[in-house]
């Protein structure tokens, strides 16, 4: 299987106003801000810490969920 993906870099911004979130390991926390900023579609991680973390317009999925949905395979 392959899946091509465009990807954007950014900056990891130190806060964002307007946008609160209880993250349980705070090293966490540049990853979730950084796609937040950067407007991600989807925040692909195995790390447990995000599962229970809602942002709107975020989708936070595990490598093995997202490869599993029909249309991303060849």
């Amino acid at each position: 299987m392959r899946v091509m993906l465009d990807f954007d870099e950014s900056a990891t911004p130190e806060e964002i106003d307007g946008v609160g979130f209880d993250i349980r390991d705070i090293k966490d926390r540049p990853v979730f801000l950084s796609a937040i900023a950067g407007k991600a579609d989807v925040l692909l991680t195995g790390d447990k810490d995000f599962s229970d973390v809602t942002v709107p317009g975020l989708r936070i999925a595990h490598p093995v969920q997202l490869a599993s949905e029909p249309g991303l395979s060849e």
